[in-house]
């Protein structure tokens, strides 16, 4: 179980609070700021009522849970007509989470007052306070309630929980360190910080020896004031010079605290404190709300990190929540250190190894014997278009893509995928996952297969140049019973793209993408294939002019549905994660026998141009027409045990519907050893 989930809660409707949530999602997970901030988030599943899911909040699925509501007009205004029997309007439903929040320790709910009429959504809710973010200026409004969120999430899980009514205070403290000497120089960094943190910030602040009660020890209390504490140095001319300077900073790395530093140079600093590095740091640029959400990122990124760490950690095993230095392994009784990725560089490692100390992240430890070394994987994924479903975003499907394929190629394999090269594509983000973990004796062109399917036009010098260091490519040919009789466009090596804008040009791009795909299920270098998402129906893009662009796949039959089927169909090995909805998930029912609508002629008929491609593959010969009850039937007597993974039916079961993406790998990985 994952030690904290957060749910971010809003209405259907409300494309402002979906956009925000989105942001929220990725201020968690994807900050450049922080790397290695990386929270879980589960959106609410949407069943298309516009109701709030019927089954409430899963609190089983974290040791932890922190449920955020975007509380807009649209939650407020709830359903406009009779609740169906048995289901709850938004106001009602937020308040029963609300209370089971209130009896556990671990869990806490916010609602977030976005609209001036979204206070108090329901009589239970009247005595709640639900932070102001519509009184914010619309401009600085979401950043604002990203800022907030991640401050409670720090007094969350800093507090294990809620303030207690009797101790009211916030579980975080911020311990301003400085010097005396330059307080009152220009720019006045303290004075700006330390107005900043006793305006409307719910921290406690100790930045002078004023907050040491009168006879109290001087370095006692400096002491217990760092223990519990994140600390932001403020790094003027004079602040490496002083000793208790350096000893707050040597105090916190010690005791595991936060700690940021603030570039408040003016002239010259004669020897810069070793010991102030490998942290965070800010240039000062007047701005204190950047310097203090950089520390409460950081201090978040910590929190979670040990959480995580504890999880993995072995017999033996001390956790750092920061990467390793001599300062914090030196002289501990332990010997073996586990750190959060990404890890240290080579000349660095060296360095501490000398301490006799081993040190490694998860994922060096989960690579140490590359399980899939030289091993060829088919990857199937595309963007699910239902992932809502789900309780997912694209944004999560996107993500466990990528985390999903670190840990496959840190186990040493090589992925062969069918896609587009662009730069937003999942293949670019491919190549900076092979250059940040590279095996010994593989270069990197060995690691990704990239199959170009006719009629994809060939690459251009250029083009071949760029990707050339990178990967193979994988020119498929022109499908044989495709000619330029057919229409002078369909020559053998295309140059310029075609749209399947006619049912003939349809038909020849259903032939193409057939061929490569099957090229990949007959490959007995690949063993198995991987699917994760796959769009079922069509993309509907809306436009400036307000009408809306309806756009199908090219292929015969959805692209990852046709890609599990002709692996099958040969008997190669597949694992289906379905968590993320699309062709994965929709497979994974028609193994188990359930019915989906969308297994029909008459819904995939809508197609660009699809009867006339029916027509041509059912007239033309050495060419067949799959029909969709035909392929469902298939499926069904298919059944989970004709996967043929490695895996056992509860095993696939789960993987069927994980959310974890370090739960998903574990299954993977299960399944590859038992097939290598």
């Amino acid at each position: 179980m994952i030690p904290l989930l957060v749910h971010i809660i809003f209405h259907p409707k409300s494309d402002d609070s979906r956009k925000l949530a989105e942001r929220i999602h990725l201020a968690l997970n994807d900050d450049p700021a922080v790397p290695g901030l990386r929270l879980p988030t589960r959106f609410a599943i949407e069943d298309g009522t516009h109701l709030p899911p019927s089954d409430g909040v899963d609190f089983t699925a974290a040791d932890r849970t922190f449920i955020l509501v975007l509380a807009d007009d649209y939650i407020k205004v709830g359903h406009e007509g009779k609740v169906p029997h048995g289901r709850q309007d938004w106001g009602e439903w937020v308040a029963d989470v609300y209370g089971a929040c209130e009896a556990k320790p671990l869990y806490r709910c916010i609602p977030f007052q976005m609209t001036e009429n979204a206070w108090p959504l329901h009589e239970r809710l009247e005595e709640v306070n639900f932070p102001r973010a519509w009184a914010v200026d619309e401009d600085e409004r979401n950043d604002w309630v990203i800022n907030r969120v991640i401050l409670e999430l720090v007094r969350f899980l800093h507090g294990e929980g809620k303030a207690s009514e009797e101790d009211p205070k916030a579980p975080l403290k911020v311990f301003v360190s400085h010097t005396k000497m330059d307080l009152e120089k220009e720019p006045r960094v303290v004075r700006n910080i330390m107005n900043y943190l006793t305006q409307d910030q719910p921290v406690d602040a100790w930045y002078d020896s004023g907050d040491i009660g009168a006879g109290s020890r001087f370095a006692r209390e400096i002491e217990k004031g760092v223990e519990n504490s994140a600390l932001l140095c403020v790094s003027t001319d004079a602040y490496s010079s002083r000793e208790w300077c350096r000893k707050e900073i040597l105090l916190a790395k010690e005791r595991q605290r936060p700690v940021v530093v603030v570039d408040a140079l003016q002239s010259l600093e004669m020897r810069s404190f070793p010991y102030g590095g490998n942290v965070p740091v800010i240039r000062w640029l007047e701005v204190p709300e950047l310097t203090l959400n950089l520390l409460f990122k950081e201090t978040l990124r910590q929190l979670h990190a040990k959480l995580v760490l504890e999880k993995l950690k072995q017999p033996g095993d001390f956790v750092l929540p920061i990467s390793p230095e001599l300062v914090m392994v030196v002289g501990k009784p332990e010997k073996s250190f586990l750190y959060p990725d990404p890890p240290i560089g080579e000349a660095e490692l060296q360095q501490v190894l000398q301490t006799g100390v081993a040190v490694e992240t998860p994922l060096q430890r989960f690579a140490k014997n590359r399980p899939l070394a030289g091993k060829r994987l088919a990857i199937s994924l595309s963007e699910s278009g239902d992932t809502e479903r789900y309780g997912t975003g694209l944004v999560h499907l996107d993500q466990a893509a990528i985390e999903i394929s670190r840990y496959l190629l840190l186990a040493g394999a090589i992925l062969c995928y069918g896609g587009h090269l662009g730069s937003e594509s999942y293949t670019v983000s491919l190549f900076e996952l092979v250059k940040s973990h590279p095996i010994p004796g593989l270069p990197p062109l060995e690691r990704i297969v990239n199959y170009i399917g006719w009629p994809l036009p060939s690459l251009s010098v250029s083009e071949k140049a760029e990707y050339m260091d990178h990967l193979k490519f994988k020119q498929m040919p022109r499908p044989p019973d495709l000619s330029e009789a057919d229409d002078p466009l369909f020559v053998e090596t295309v140059k310029d793209y075609f749209p399947p804008d006619t049912g003939l040009k349809r038909f020849a791009w259903a032939r193409g993408m057939t061929m490569m795909r099957e090229a990949q299920s007959q490959d007995r270098n690949i063993i198995a294939r991987i699917v994760l998402g796959g769009k079922i129906g069509p993309t509907v893009t809306a436009q400036p002019d307000g009408t809306r662009e309806v756009k199908w796949y090219s292929s015969r039959i959805p692209g990852v549905l046709e890609e599990i089927l002709c692996s099958l169909k040969y008997n190669q090995p597949v694992y289906l994660v379905g968590g993320y909805g699309g062709c994965a998930r929709l497979a994974s029912d028609l193994l188990q026998g359930k019915t989906r609508d969308e297994m029909s002629w008459g819904y995939h008929k809508n197609a660009q141009n699809a009867p006339e491609m029916r027509t041509l593959f059912e007239t033309r010969k050495n060419v067949d027409w799959w029909g969709y009850s035909e392929m469902t039937q298939f499926l069904k007597d298919r059944g989970i045990e004709g996967l043929n993974n490695g895996l056992t039916v509860q095993e696939n079961l789960k993987l069927f519907e994980e959310l974890d993406t370090f739960e998903i790998v574990r299954l993977l990985l299960k399944g590859l050893k038992e097939l290598v």
